[in-house]
């Protein structure tokens, strides 16, 4: 039977520091594997066997790490079971899973920072107040602005303040911007609304004077007046507004050879220091919020359009308690929920560019869910649907689905549109099943939210 082998060099100087006093045991979805001295090879090395979902299902990996006097050497992952599974899923779950948890294991001595991100939704309102979540992970979340306009495709900023544990600023500012991705998915299924990160970018602009019109290309960004910053974007786009007024530019240039891509310069330009003490000394602020700010009655059932409001539910902190105990419950099952919502919330981010896109991902969205009990699509949407037509199931899973995903088919229209909607029956024959689908789907969401996360 061939061997299923995956390594990756770690070069980690035992002669600088000890991490052998460190690595007892490796945190993975919250589950602990204890790591145990083999002396039976020529070089030492640690060893665990840990449980590994692939492919939606369960394997077992033996894990490696090669050390002698001077350093460890190198990490390897070994699959244990049969051969269906390649070095590149071996090479991407250590990625994914195993890396950043190894990392963690070696840089033990933390700190705690807070953390400010900022993303993006397009919508007619913006939230009315701030929400502070305290749980495994607590965070506060709110909009930056807080003003609605009667337009569809409204930009609204919000920010998220995360406290996180780290070494140093950078590795603080790598685990909130993962963390907001989360939690901005989370939020997006609650919400009903798509969240983006927010990128900044040179757009066009028509500029009206007292004599004409002309067009200007601008860059687009904003100032967070509370902490003092100017933003582009969560990454080197971020600056104090001192170092934006004097030209002050900080970041990271990485060159690299496409012959040889894994062998990277790094050149440090400019300075964090204005922006690193920002975040050293924010806090986790008590929020002002009034008790009407969150809603009694909020309908998650509900599909949200343009122009209704935005709500924050008066469950939402159980909610995000019942993901942390979805995690250390059941990991699989938690897998397949926040997978649930990440393809839900690309779902809403795209909705505005192709419906038959926005429907194909929720329709993928659900079929992650199902996996949480081993259902199928259809006898998931059955038993969480309500007035469900098996004909119109197959039709969203066999002509949205799969028909976009494998052979680029476009149900509703979007390479075949017609001005003037009043003369094109097909347009209003495609939006009722349009908003039936999506009726549909986020019942079936919603209804298993309730079931498993929310039941009192």
């Amino acid at each position: 039977m061939r061997e299923i082998i995956f390594e990756e060099k770690l070069n980690w100087d035992l002669k600088k520091h000890n991490y052998l006093d460190e690595i007892q045991d490796l945190t993975i979805f919250e589950c602990k594997y204890p790591l145990t001295l083999d002396i039976s090879k020529p070089t030492r090395h640690l060893v665990t066997v840990i449980d590994a979902n692939i492919r939606e299902s369960n394997y077992k990996l033996k894990l490696e790490l090669f050390f002698d006097e001077n350093e460890f050497s190198k990490i390897q992952l070994t699959l244990l079971d049969d051969e269906k599974l390649t070095e590149y899923d071996l090479k991407y779950f250590y990625l994914e899973h195993i890396k950043g948890a190894l990392f963690d294991l070696r840089d033990r001595n933390k700190k705690k920072f807070t953390i400010r991100n900022y993303r993006v939704w397009h919508d007619t309102s913006s939230l009315r107040s701030s929400c502070k979540v305290n749980g495994k992970n607590k965070f506060i979340f709110g909009p930056l602005y807080e003003s609605d306009r009667d337009e569809p495709l409204t930009e609204h900023i919000l920010y998220f303040d995360i406290e996180v544990e780290a070494r140093n600023i950078d590795k603080a500012r790598t685990i909130a911007y993962n963390k907001t991705s989360e939690l901005s998915a989370y939020l997006a299924v609650i919400f009903d609304v798509g969240i983006e990160d927010f990128r900044s970018g040179f757009y066009h602009f028509i500029e009206k004077n007292q004599k004409d019109l002309r067009t200007r290309r601008l860059r687009t960004g904003f100032i967070d007046h509370d902490l003092k910053l100017v933003v582009k974007d969560n990454f080197y786009g971020l600056a104090t507004i001192e170092d934006a007024v004097n030209n002050n530019m900080s970041g990271f240039l990485n060159y690299s050879d496409l012959t040889n891509p894994n062998e990277v310069i790094t050149q440090k330009v400019g300075s964090f220091e204005n922006l690193n003490r920002i975040f050293e000394k924010h806090r986790l602020y008590k929020v002002q919020m009034k008790r009407e700010d969150l809603s009694d009655e909020y309908n998650l059932n509900e599909v949200r359009y343009p122009g209704d409001s935005i709500q924050i539910p008066s469950y939402i902190g159980q909610f995000f308690k019942s993901i942390d105990s979805l995690l250390e419950k059941d990991r699989t099952a938690y897998i397949c929920f926040r997978n649930a919502c990440r393809l839900y919330n690309l779902s809403l981010t795209i909705y505005r560019f192709s419906p038959t896109a926005h429907l194909a991902y929720l329709v993928s969205a659900i079929e992650s869910l199902s996996k949480v009990e081993r259902k199928s699509f259809s006898e998931f949407v059955r038993f969480y649907g309500i007035n469900v037509e098996n004909d119109f199931i197959d039709f969203l899973y066999g002509n949205v689905r799969s028909g976009h995903f494998h052979s680029g088919e476009f149900p509703f229209f979007e390479y075949d549109v017609e001005i003037n909607n009043t003369l094109d029956a097909r347009f209003f024959e495609g939006k009722n099943d349009f908003m039936k689908a999506k009726a549909l789907l986020r019942n079936v969401f919603a209804n298993w939210i309730k079931t498993f996360l929310l039941l009192e």
